[in-house]
């Protein structure tokens, strides 16, 4: 779950070179220019255009299990020859010889760019100069403020953090609530369930899947089901799957058959004739398919919503957590499935007979490929290149992804006390896969820190934080994990779109709540 998403300042670091026109060079411009054309309108004529419509439940078309089906558009092949028209023929001219005082001027500019880029890189304003001077000048005749440079929007918004932090550990230190019995065994119980996570880590062969997501969430406590509740639906649902694959002559160990059975199980109403089960004994007949609760799906007002636990008490969750009712019904049927992440979002990898991995979609039920994510996912390709997204995580790698959801739901609880217990878990859980939330998690502790050194020092300039060697030292920490933040392509989702969703799940949250639609109360998804 996203926590705190610093707002990200892009830099180009590569300088275009300005070089000479020569005739020949010129000649070969006009050459290719034929060339591209005929070559572009062939590609525009035979492509499409994809519709990109962002919907965070990932709804595609009923022809095809991709997102949107693309049209034809004659009018790129117009637009593209346009745009290579002005830029060929927009060239031919004379050209100019620059003189030795125009190349000198040329690289005096390149390398004061570069310093200034440099400078900007590790946190220092550079001197302001003449355009800069104009272009300010320019933007108050506009009737427009001064524009930031990067390093006044990154102290401008750690300032806005720092507020922050401080007003929560002001209240904090002055209710005595660290103090308080109440947290001192709250947190032992969190750091049993961190040791516990540790040694599953370690052996994650011999560990449960469900019992890690038990504890992460029965650490925060107060959840809907018991541990055996838990257990005995989940061993119910297994059963139940098994009986179905043997009335419809499915092979059990067949693992592309038993994860088709899973997904049927959960996105469709199925029904068995034997109901008196291995294991289980009598259960009822039928089962209906889970489905999407749109009310509080961020688990913003009750953190429930957020669990395992809930979705299987209630029959009712959201990408956090119907990825999770398929991982351990697949244990508990003994295949192999793969969590993966998305920009806040997660669905299911598995593997088919021949070893191809495919998605599955369990808000939706549907398959989907890598390809369709990457245009219904803003702003990810980065961070997907650099391993972030759309990476299958085994199952040591789930239970390190577990420390990171433990480090969160300490927060949401105690917040982030002195920041010790919450960095062991996102560190431990760091080791086994590079993890975003980890990231962010990280720089809210660094935040909390630099708010409390500061507060020592009584530091309330910030551009006096290079005069204090403690507070410098938490401080770099702090811009060297925004760096990697940027460097991994780690971004907000544009301000439209993520406005845009949360409108969406709201009008479908309150279709539910008119529809008299319980996504709350405790229910079982098995009927006769």
């Amino acid at each position: 779950m996203k926590i705190c998403n610093p707002n990200i300042t892009e830099r180009n670091f590569d300088q275009p070179s300005v070089g000479q026109v020569d005739k020949e060079n010129l000649c070969l411009k006009t050459i290719s220019f034929f060339a591209h054309r005929t070559v572009l309108t062939i590609i525009a004529k035979t492509s499409h255009i994809w519709h990109i419509c962002f919907c965070p439940t990932l709804k595609p078309t009923k022809q095809n299990q991709k997102s949107q089906i693309f049209q034809p558009a004659f009018s790129v092949t117009i637009l593209f020859t346009f745009l290579f028209h002005v830029d060929c023929f927009g060239q031919l001219q004379t050209p100019t010889v620059p003189s030795m005082a125009d190349r000198q001027q040329q690289q005096r500019q390149q390398i004061d760019q570069q310093n200034r880029q440099l400078m900007q890189q590790f946190g220092h304003t550079p001197p302001t100069t003449q355009a800069d001077i104009l272009a300010q000048q320019q933007r108050w005749l506009n009737g427009k403020p001064p524009e930031l440079t990067p390093q006044e929007k990154r102290m401008t918004e750690l300032k806005g953090i720092l507020n922050e932090v401080h007003a929560i550990n002001t209240n904090m230190k002055k209710s005595g609530y660290y103090n308080q019995p109440a947290f001192i065994e709250d947190s032992k119980k969190y750091k049993q369930t961190l040791a516990d996570f540790k040694q599953m880590v370690g052996n994650p062969n011999s560990a449960s899947l469900a019992d890690a997501i038990y504890k992460s969430e029965a650490a925060f406590g107060k959840l809907q089901l018991t541990y055996s509740e838990y257990k005995k639906i989940i061993a119910q649902s297994a059963a139940f799957i098994k009986e179905w694959m043997a009335e419809h002559s499915l092979d059990l160990n067949n693992q592309e058959a038993v994860h088709y059975a899973i997904q049927q199980f959960m996105g469709d109403s199925l029904r068995i004739n034997s109901n008196n089960l291995p294991g289980v004994g009598i259960i009822p007949k039928s089962h209906k398919p889970f489905m999407y609760d749109y009310i509080d799906y961020r688990g913003s007002k009750d953190i429930n919503n957020y669990f395992l636990t809930k979705t299987l008490a209630t029959g009712t969750g959201q990408c956090n957590t119907l990825p999770r009712v398929y991982l351990v019904l697949a244990e508990a049927m003994n295949v192999e499935a793969y969590l993966t992440f998305a920009p806040q979002h997660s669905f299911i990898k598995y593997k088919n007979n021949q070893g191809v991995f495919q998605n599955y979609e369990p808000t939706i039920h549907w398959h989907m490929t890598d390809q369709d994510y990457m245009e219904e996912m803003p702003i990810m390709s980065t961070a997907t290149q650099n391993g972030l997204y759309l990476q299958p995580l085994n199952k040591q790698q789930i239970i390190a992804s577990l420390m990171i959801d433990l480090a969160y739901n300490f927060m949401r609880e105690h917040w982030v006390y002195d920041g010790t217990f919450m960095n062991e878990c996102i560190d431990n859980g760091m080791r086994y896969f590079t993890n975003s939330e980890g990231l962010l998690l990280k720089n809210m502790l660094l935040a909390s820190q630099l708010e409390r050194v500061l507060a020592e020092a009584k530091i309330t300039d910030l551009n006096e934080i290079e005069k204090h060697p403690k507070a410098y030292q938490v401080f770099k920490a702090y811009r060297e994990n925004e760096m990697q933040i940027e460097a991994l392509g780690i971004q907000n989702y544009p301000e439209s779109k993520y406005q845009a969703m949360l409108a969406k799940h709201d009008r479908r949250g309150k279709l539910q709540a008119a529809r008299g639609i319980d996504t709350k109360s405790k229910r079982s998804l098995f009927y006769n």
